[in-house]
């Protein structure tokens, strides 16, 4: 092949690399532009300007596998340097051709600005940092909330971790197949949990501690996942219940109460802190972050504890709702009474409520309401020969996983199905999911199973 035909193919194919780099760099520079002006707005500029050199010191703390894809102007000056010692110092007769090209200089300077807008997304002020173990659950709670806040998350979170790793495959093929597409094809490609995230920020050993005092510092919101803790996350869980830093943090718990690891935390605090904190369940969180993060007045502050006042109402309103929905002596015209009050007080996307519903009367009432709250769930009835009926409301969250709330209760309610599914609705609407149940709870297994074989299953239905 003669040198000049060569020459032309080597100058197409640089031509299409640069094409494709500056429409990366497109996509790439609105993602930033979007990010940056969401962090300023809500938090300032004095303060995103702050969180500049403290963001670029964790960064450069960082294993070197992390620091070239993270690490502030690494990339561009390690680029630079490759291409002028290929380009400019060989001897042959291509490198000339190049060297005398603007093509590769442009390359050169679209790797630089691509790197340099990647450093750009990393280094985004942080609104929420979130701190947990490695495990499954967490990962995939900390995803659903970095939909709500995207590109504002950070996380010190091992993606590539024993626990996380099998299931990190699943979690994205998941969603890239079912996106259609480009992504769909080729997204797969690109799913190692072993490489860099804008997200993750991973430190070197020894300077976990004060990454993540520093991440904490600069972000107004720090969620603490508190489900499963190990030693580190018991010591962040303490710092975060220091007076100077309660105000900023919301604990993750598993049941209405503080949850057992909380309370060990609040025990070796000194219970100093314990009218401050703000405890809620995975779903109540998705429910307060859009609202936290609307403004700038609207985010924590010393001396402000609105929001734990506003979650311990709602869910002081729906506990004593269920007490209502649970004894027998409740009049429909005083449960429909207390509904309406509630509603009135949360009303729902999808319109106001109408004072005049019974939603006592009957179980098509009872689905219209799950239908307007609930927009997405699914019903599931089961009627027993002994008059008793149960519900389960399935309920897609952020990330479409299914959680399930159920009105079974230990030791068991004798109720209608009207008062069966408001009782589901209500634990829906509270967010505390069905727990799987043991042999102590419902008897021996062969007892639970000769139970349901005499159950009449109705119907699983879409309330849509």
């Amino acid at each position: 092949m003669l040198p000049s035909v060569r020459a032309q193919i080597g100058d197409s194919v640089l031509i299409a690399v640069a094409i494709g780099l500056a429409v990366f760099g497109v996509f790439l520079g609105r993602e930033v532009v979007l990010s940056w002006k969401r962090s300023v707005r809500l938090l300032g500029p004095r303060a995103a300007l702050r969180s500049i050199g403290m963001m670029a010191r964790i960064l450069y703390r960082q294993p070197l596998r992390y620091l070239y894809f993270n690490a502030p102007g690494f990339i561009p000056l390690v680029v630079f340097a490759l291409i002028l010692l290929v380009t400019w110092r060989a001897d042959s007769a291509a490198a000339q051709h190049l060297a005398s090209s603007v093509v590769p200089v442009t390359i050169a300077g679209l790797v630089i600005l691509i790197s340099t807008l990647i450093s750009l997304v990393t280094m985004t002020p942080p609104v929420i940092a979130w701190l947990s173990v490695s495990g499954v659950e967490e990962f995939r709670t900390m995803k659903n909330v970095q939909k709500i806040c995207p590109s504002r998350v950070k996380t010190l979170i091992d993606q590539a971790s024993q626990e996380i790793e099998p299931y990190y495959w699943d979690y994205y093929h998941q969603r890239l197949t079912h996106s259609g597409g480009f992504w769909s094809r080729f997204g797969p490609a690109f799913l190692n949990p072993r490489a860099p995230r804008t997200e993750s920020v991973r430190t070197r050993p020894g300077l976990w501690q004060r990454t993540v005092r520093n991440l904490t510092d600069i972000a107004p919101i720090v969620v603490v996942d508190t489900r499963r803790v190990s030693e580190p996350v018991m010591q962040e869980i303490l710092w975060m219940l220091a007076p100077e830093r309660v105000h900023k943090a919301i604990f993750i718990v598993d049941d209405q109460r503080l949850g057992a690891n909380l309370n060990r935390g609040l025990k070796q605090a000194g219970d100093e802190s314990r009218s401050e904190v703000l405890a809620c369940n995975e779903k109540t969180l998705y429910d307060l972050l859009p609202n936290m993060t609307r403004s700038p007045q609207d985010l924590p502050a010393p001396g402000k504890d609105h929001w734990r006042k506003k979650v311990n109402e709602t869910m002081t309103a729906l506990d004593n709702l269920m007490f209502l929905i649970r004894t027998e002596t409740t009049t429909d015209a005083a449960l429909d009474g207390a509904i309406h009050v509630w509603e009135q007080s949360h009303p729902a996307d999808t319109g106001s409520p109408s004072n005049n519903i019974r939603y006592s009367a009957s179980f098509d009432t009872a689905l219209a309401l799950i239908k307007r709250r609930l927009p997405e769930a699914t019903v599931a009835l089961f009627v027993y020969t002994s008059g008793n009926a149960e519900v389960e409301i399935d309920v897609p969250d952020r990330g479409s996983d299914w959680m399930v709330y159920s009105s079974r209760e230990t030791p068991r309610l004798v109720l209608n199905p009207t008062r069966a599914t408001l009782l589901a609705w209500a634990k829906a609407e509270q967010g505390w999911r069905k727990e799987p149940e043991s042999p102590a709870d419902t008897g021996t297994q062969d007892e639970e199973a000769r139970w349901r074989e005499r159950s009449i299953q109705i119907a699983r239905t879409d309330p849509k």
